[in-house]
């Protein structure tokens, strides 16, 4: 079998964001695995400001559509201009010919679509956020829509998109490869907070450490961030000595070594929340937002507040879970118990994907294209 992953989005090491490292982990247990995958990616505008100048662009301006190839992951990954995604795409779908195209959103789906990709070849959609819900569903559903197959990362996504859509899809999680986060001789002094944006919920975790000057706080790069982006939130912590900026980790075992508990005050319905698990590997307890699919994979490992809970909800509740040691052992222990359910582990994930796929493309080698997943919506 051979797959290509293709995303308009960054990977390792340029990107360290969660649905960027489920692809990673599931493509590395792939190829350990002995399935022929490779990815297709963006690389930052840094990259290109830099090639821009080269004698070699000089000499030729076309040189831009050219990808990068490297084995930095253990894989093949072809990097290049993310405006070029889709040309990209097709060039090497012509050259590489893979049993199936594996994409991470709906994003480029209408592009490629007139792009013209090969009718006999599936396109399998990972859907790991909510922002389907801003499409509309046409009239008529695009000719390319029979080559769909949708992966859902929740129970909640696949809710989400039936909803929305009317179509049923397959739930696969998110990889965690737990080695790859679990922490040992952990020193747990912070309370951490990922990727620190307005749309996580930046200002409930400023408000919290406000209230709770005694305690350490850790807040850490999670989507990449531009400089002025990242100026500001100095700016917003500079009256707050109990809070600790850092840069995104490519080990984040340096993180959740250092984490007592995590918290989650996303304002965005997150559909699974990746950071609970690589969190729950080492026993932390999550304090998080009810909302999107955070109650299904917090589980019993954390403890839920009402999506309306304001800032000094949130403080309130975070002293009272720490300053309760019997209380927070617990949740500890049931921490690791969560992170332990079957469906979180590495291997039944893989054999759940590969079904998948391999039940797409046995539907394009029979003589009739099997029913499966054909949602009729387009992307917009």
């Amino acid at each position: 079998m051979k797959l290509l992953f293709a995303t308009d989005r960054m990977h390792p090491p340029h990107d360290f964001s969660g649905s960027v490292q489920s692809t990673h982990s599931l493509v590395s247990r792939l190829c350990a695995q002995n399935v022929t995958c490779e990815v297709m990616a963006s690389l930052p505008y840094t990259s290109f400001r830099h090639y821009l100048a080269t004698a070699a662009y000089k000499a030729s301006r076309k040189t831009i559509l050219l990808s990068w190839s490297d084995q930095h992951n253990g894989y093949p990954t072809h990097r290049g201009a993310a405006w070029r995604f889709v040309e990209r795409v097709r060039r090497h779908l012509s050259t590489s010919r893979p049993d199936a195209l594996v994409l991470d959103s709906f994003r480029q789906l209408g592009a490629l679509a007139a792009a013209g990709l090969r009718p006999d070849m599936p396109i399998l959609i990972v859907v790991c956020d909510s922002k389907f819900t801003q499409m509309r569903k046409p009239a008529q559903p695009l000719p390319i829509m029979e080559q769909v197959h949708l992966l859902a990362n929740s129970p909640f996504t696949a809710r989400a998109l039936f909803d929305h859509f009317g179509v049923e899809s397959t739930v696969v999680p998110p990889l965690v490869e737990f080695d790859w986060y679990r922490a040992y001789d952990r020193d747990p002094r912070y309370v951490t907070f990922i990727s620190p944006r307005p749309e996580k919920g930046l200002d409930i975790a400023l408000e919290v450490a406000r209230q709770n000057p005694a305690v350490d706080f850790l807040f850490v790069e999670g989507w990449p961030m531009d400089r002025p982006a990242w100026t500001d939130l100095k700016n917003q912590t500079s009256s707050l000595p109990n809070v600790r900026l850092e840069r995104s980790h490519s080990d984040m075992r340096e993180v959740y070594n250092r984490t007592r508990l995590l918290i989650v005050p996303t304002r965005v319905p997150e559909t699974f929340g990746r950071v609970v698990v690589e969190a729950q590997v080492n026993g932390i307890p999550v304090l998080a937002r009810d909302v999107g699919g955070l109650r299904e994979t917090v589980g019993d490992g954390g403890v839920l507040l009402p999506p309306d809970a304001d800032g000094n909800a949130w403080a309130q509740a975070l002293a009272s879970l720490i300053d309760d040691d019997r209380r927070f052992r617990q949740l500890s222990v049931m921490a690791l118990a969560n992170a332990a359910r079957d469906d979180f582990q590495p291997d039944k994930i893989v054999e759940q994907f590969l079904s998948t796929v391999e039940r797409a493309i046995r539907g394009y080698a029979s003589p009739a294209v099997a029913e499966f997943n054909k949602p009729a919506f387009a992307s917009t």
